[in-house]
């Protein structure tokens, strides 16, 4: 607690020059001829980029991977992001430094959980049953943390790594696009479900739930809830996917 928001700050500063430096020193410009053709190839591009995004939009189940990835990610962007430490303080009685390390286990599991769900994903030869596993457990986990009084501080932890992990699923519709889309319009739905996952948490969950905060006089139960509602509409929105593993792109939607 001593070290403080400067100290961190500074630690990023420094990392970063160090960083730029070995970029500087390692990273080589292309050749010119190679930039040359490069150019040509995007001019060409240019010219069929606003034709593969209407191509994209049109396809019903990027949208609902993308509402998917956005109602999962919520969970980092508007709860553990900005109402997680206060969460802890009002409802779970933590102190300030234990409510912020809780909150900060949400991101480790996630970073531990996001290559898991990939590799798990992969390995199931599915994408939609990790997904389901995935918002399922996300939503039994917040559950519990919010629902539950007077939880021990060991189980706190657990399911703040739990909720984190269970909360990456969130990476398995970028895969679920790759299977699907023609390689040549691959790109591009990865930057529409990119957009889509991060719509909703910090946009509109974040002031949703302050607004609720401030109408119940600091129910979180109650303002919480919309993520259980999120977390349960990610869940039955899997049923209406079409697996994809191992399938190039769906026939009729090339």
């Amino acid at each position: 607690s001593g070290f403080g928001w400067r100290g961190a700050v500074s630690i990023i500063a420094v990392a970063g020059f160090f960083l730029a430096i070995a970029a500087w020193i390692f990273v080589y410009d292309s050749p010119a001829h190679y930039c040359q053709e490069q150019k040509n190839i995007q001019t060409t591009a240019s010219s069929i980029t606003f034709k593969q995004l209407m191509m994209v939009l049109s396809i019903p189940q990027v949208w609902l991977v993308g509402l998917y990835s956005s109602l999962l990610f919520a969970i980092l962007s508007a709860f553990a992001s900005l109402w997680s430490v206060q969460f802890f303080m009002h409802v779970q009685g933590l102190s300030f430094n234990w409510a912020a390390f809780d909150s900060g286990l949400i991101f480790v599991g996630a970073a531990l959980g996001s290559p898991f769900m990939g590799y798990w994903s992969d390995r199931l030869r599915r994408r939609c049953i990790p997904m389901q596993i995935s918002s399922l457990m996300c939503l039994l986990t917040l559950g519990l943390m919010v629902y539950v009084p007077h939880l021990s501080s060991f189980l706190l932890m657990l399911l703040s790594l739990l909720l984190g992990v269970s909360a990456s699923g969130y990476v398995v519709p970028f895969a679920f696009v790759g299977d699907m889309i023609n390689p040549c319009l691959r790109a591009t739905a990865m930057g529409l479900t990119n957009m889509l996952c991060i719509l909703l948490g910090a946009p509109l969950f974040q002031p949703l739930i302050g607004w609720l905060l401030e109408l119940t006089h600091t129910n979180f139960h109650i303002a919480l809830s919309v993520l259980m509602a999120a977390l349960l509409l990610a869940f039955f929105l899997t049923f209406f996917m079409r697996e994809t593993f191992c399938q190039s792109c769906y026939q009729g939607e090339r």
